[in-house]
């Protein structure tokens, strides 16, 4: 093997590497998730692979894309390093009992659709919005006991 096929093979192992690396991160923050919020039992988490959960899409990477958790019931709150998933691109958690502050999601960079709305949040951070380049879609509650933080 000459010195640009070497290369080339340890580029991909690389780039192989970082996509797994990526993928365990989404699957420990998903498990966060998991035990931040109490699920109904329509709502099957059971398997150790976030991938294959009710509500939750991935990509070919294992990366996950879309969490969509619609009328439920689920009580809970947010894990403060929910916004990490950097591919998700649809996250819909309206219509439950999700309570507390609304965390950081700058890191959603790929996110379209954001709604939130109907739940018990109390607070938003100042840069909600900051990083996310690609939103189309927004729905958020303003309930009078929710603070706005300001910059």
């Amino acid at each position: 093997m000459n010195r640009s096929h070497i290369f080339l093979l340890c580029l991909l192992l690389l780039i192989s590497l970082l996509n797994f690396a990526a993928s365990q991160d989404d699957a420990t923050i998903m498990q966060s998730l998991k035990s931040s919020l109490k699920l109904t039992s329509d709502v099957d988490w059971s398997n150790p692979n976030p991938c294959k959960w009710a509500f939750v899409h991935c990509d070919e990477s294992n990366r996950v894309t879309r969490i969509q958790l619609i009328q439920k019931g689920i009580q809970g709150t947010l894990p403060p390093y929910f916004g990490k998933l950097s591919e998700l691109m649809v996250l819909e958690l309206f219509s439950n009992k999700i309570s507390g502050s609304i965390p950081d999601l700058s890191g959603l960079t790929h996110l379209q659709t954001l709604n939130l709305q109907d739940n018990l949040f109390n607070s938003t951070p100042k840069n909600l919005f900051s990083g996310m380049n690609s939103l189309q879609e927004v729905y958020l509650d303003n309930p009078p006991n929710m603070k706005i933080m300001r910059g």
